[in-house]
């Protein structure tokens, strides 16, 4: 006989709210709306979200662009694609990834709606930082053609990167400088999706210079430490027709040197590099292009070279060093072209020739934050630069002596000596010491103090006339401003030698 379990009488306490609950359980609603408009506000997100809410229609359209973004769809055969596995552990072991001569490996790929093509596939050279994860970066290059193209992976630590090399490199063509383009894909490997990549294909030039930087990367390997980013072991590699090439054999081996005194500067125009560079700071962050990446077109008419953009690893920057740069002509460009595009009147302008097409790549890429507030701190980050706290170190000793010593890496002209309130004194360059006018560039009457780099800075000593120390007092001070820069003047006072640290 079946025995049916005891049914009680049902127990209707639990429906009436414990007291206290309703107040907790609005406290909790309260706590977590707070944390998420926190959230929102801290990451930038309010902006995204409003302009989500704000333009539906832009936003669906966005969505539909990215489903419908070009699909590379890469075949090949399981052997030589744990070829690729083995050589990326090998890398992921060692920190960074050393590309072998024959390393490449045959493979097929349909590039959207095109026909199926034979390409080389292999593992981009560098830090192993980017093989980190489910998907990697790669390199791949058709056949028969000599530049390889780069397919690099988005994800939400990646997508602002992305969004701001796409505008860099969209201002160095619209500045009149050769660049490579970055398009949004869709990756897919032996039927696998590996999700949305970042496809750069260099621009075609007749001849060209690059930094190889195939030593650096074995140095590494080799566990050598290499502050510069690893540049002291680049060479310089020319790519191109042969009958090109040779014309520009001059060039080449001037640009052979360039460790040693910056000649390449000799065969680039001044106000185009200095430019360049500046916006490689405003779109970047970064002082100088990475030198693994740079490419220089060479021009056999006027046998001169220009800068062409590229993309920038997006981990371990390495820039190009500054010290290459030590051209006075190019630092006073550089730092005019840094002025310019530190003023909110060269942001606005982008946002009114750039705004539409950079928001519409910001929606494809899907990032939380549009690429204006990245530029506005860069732009604060430059000014900060051209207008610093101490520009100047100045000390003076008891014998009347003065040491000035330009902590800039742009020439900086001393505009004069204010001697107790007295009003400005020009400072004569006849006072200079003899074996420090060296330091000094030649521009007419004007005291101009060279720029320096590194921790190697050189000071200036100058004698002071005894009647202009008598006037000052304690309050002797020194007014300069960047030279031929139209920039504010800025004020040191001099620190007495006997109280200096």
């Amino acid at each position: 006989m079946r025995i049916s379990p005891v049914r009680s009488a049902p127990d209707t306490s639990s429906n009436h709210p414990r007291p206290g609950a309703s107040l907790i359980l609005l406290g909790l609603a309260l706590l977590v709306a707070f944390t998420l408009g926190f959230l929102v506000h801290q990451h930038g997100w309010h902006e995204s979200l409003w302009r989500w809410g704000r333009e539906p229609r832009a936003t669906f359209a966005a969505w539909r662009a990215r489903a419908a973004l070009p699909l590379i769809a890469v075949d090949l055969r399981f052997s030589h694609y744990q070829r690729i596995v083995s050589l990326r552990d090998r890398a992921l072991r060692l920190g960074v990834h050393v590309p072998f001569v024959d390393e490449a490996v045959p493979a097929t790929m349909i590039f959207g709606a095109g026909a199926r093509e034979s390409v080389e596939l292999r593992l981009p050279g560098g830090p192993a930082t980017p093989l980190q994860g489910d998907v990697w970066p790669m390199e791949l290059r058709r056949t028969g053609a000599s530049a390889w193209l780069r397919l690099t992976p988005l994800d939400e630590t990646r997508t602002e990167a992305a969004l701001l090399q796409w505008g860099y490199l969209e201002a160095l063509r619209r500045e009149g400088f050769a660049a490579a383009t970055q398009t949004p894909v869709r990756l897919e490997i032996n039927g696998s999706p590996w999700g949305l990549y970042v496809l750069e294909t260099p621009t075609a030039v007749d001849v060209a210079l690059r930094f190889e930087a195939q030593a650096a990367w074995e140095a590494q390997a080799a566990g050598e430490p290499a502050g510069d980013g690893g540049f002291r072991y680049a060479t310089v590699t020319v790519e191109g027709a042969s009958p090109v090439v040779e014309g520009a054999s001059p060039v080449v081996e001037a640009v052979a040197h360039f460790r040693d005194a910056g000649q390449i500067l000799d065969a680039c125009d001044a106000e185009d590099l200095g430019r360049f560079l500046a916006l490689t700071v405003l779109w970047t962050g970064q002082p100088a292009p990475d030198w693994r990446t740079l490419r220089w077109a060479y021009d056999p008419a006027t046998q001169r070279l220009t800068p062409v953009g590229a993309g920038q690893f997006w981990a371990d920057a390495a820039p190009l060093p500054e010290i290459l740069l030590d051209d006075p002509a190019m630092q006073i460009a550089h730092a005019r072209a840094l002025t310019e595009v530190s003023r909110p009147a060269y942001l606005e302008r982008l946002r009114s020739e750039m705004g539409s097409s950079l928001e519409q790549q910001w929606r494809i890429l899907g990032t939380f934050a549009t690429p204006w507030a990245r530029l506005e701190a860069h732009q604060q980050t430059i000014r900060a630069r051209l207008s610093p706290v101490q520009a100047l170190a100045v000390t003076l000793e008891p014998d009347g002596v003065l040491y000035m010593t330009n902590l800039q890496p742009f020439p900086l002209q001393i505009v004069g000596l204010d001697a107790g309130g007295a009003g400005l004194r020009p400072l004569d360059p006849a006072w200079t010491l003899p074996e420090d006018r060296e330091c000094l560039l030649e521009s007419g009457d004007a005291f101009v103090l060279r720029a320096t780099f590194g921790p190697a800075s050189q000071s200036v000593r100058v004698s002071l006339p005894k009647n202009l120390i008598a006037a000052s007092g304690d309050g002797l001070a020194i007014v300069c401003r960047l030279w031929d820069v139209n920039g504010p003047e800025l004020r040191v006072p001099a620190i007495d030698f006997e109280a200096a640290p």
